[in-house]
């Protein structure tokens, strides 16, 4: 059974940033885009998670990318 990424790229991009402890302003200047529009792209995979808060949002985003690892796997 595999699973799928309720993410798109770009949220999967941005949450990546976030575990790895970057702030908005970081990922904003790396990805070459506004503030907002990392702040929109976390707002929907909280939504896309079913999380409450950033950090709920950032361990769900953790375990799931880890069972996609995982899946991957031959």
């Amino acid at each position: 059974m595999t699973t799928t990424n309720p993410l798109t790229p770009r949220q999967t991009e941005v949450m990546r940033e976030i575990c790895q402890g970057k702030i908005g302003k970081e990922i904003a200047n790396e990805m070459g885009v506004s503030t907002r529009t990392v702040e929109t792209h976390i707002q929907l995979a909280k939504r896309a998670l079913g999380a409450r808060n950033i950090v709920q949002a950032a361990v769900m985003f953790s375990k799931h990318n880890e069972k996609l690892t995982q899946d991957a796997r031959p």
